[in-house]
């Protein structure tokens, strides 16, 4: 019987991080968009430039609300957690570049559209890092 309640216990603990990683994370995109928005369709920046800036203000706020809300792990190793962050970051924000690149220039999809896609590109990969890795041991 134990055995089973462990099981519903993680099996619930997992939803709940994974409805939390996804409520942040739809947070951050709105705030990455309102950026791109700004940069690229106001301020006319090239589009390097204006994912660059979207996504270094995006990722401050995922990184905070992920770590204090999604992982429960606010406490501990906080420059351990950055600098792990900061890897996964950067990974997915060159795999961002690339899948805007490749749709804005090489497929001349609409800019927002094709930042869409680059996002949704990380969605996965950035959770499983996070939870496994840069926050590895945060309490729910």
């Amino acid at each position: 019987m134990s055995r089973n309640n462990n099981l519903v216990k993680y099996t619930i603990m997992d939803y709940r991080k994974i409805s939390h990683f996804l409520l942040i994370g739809c947070l951050t995109f709105i705030i990455y968009y309102a950026l791109l928005w700004i940069c690229f369709g106001f301020a006319g920046l090239p589009y390097r430039a204006a994912v660059a800036v979207a996504y270094t203000a995006a990722i401050v706020f995922h990184f905070l609300g992920n770590r204090k809300i999604t992982f429960n792990a606010g406490g501990t190793k906080f420059w351990h957690q950055v600098s792990r962050y900061m890897s996964v970051a950067l990974l997915n924000y060159f795999v961002q570049l690339g899948i805007i690149g490749l749709c804005y220039e090489m497929y001349g999809i609409n800019f927002y559209i094709s930042a869409f896609f680059g996002v949704m590109s990380t969605m996965i990969t950035g959770y499983l890092l996070m939870n496994y890795w840069v926050f590895k041991g945060g309490k729910l």
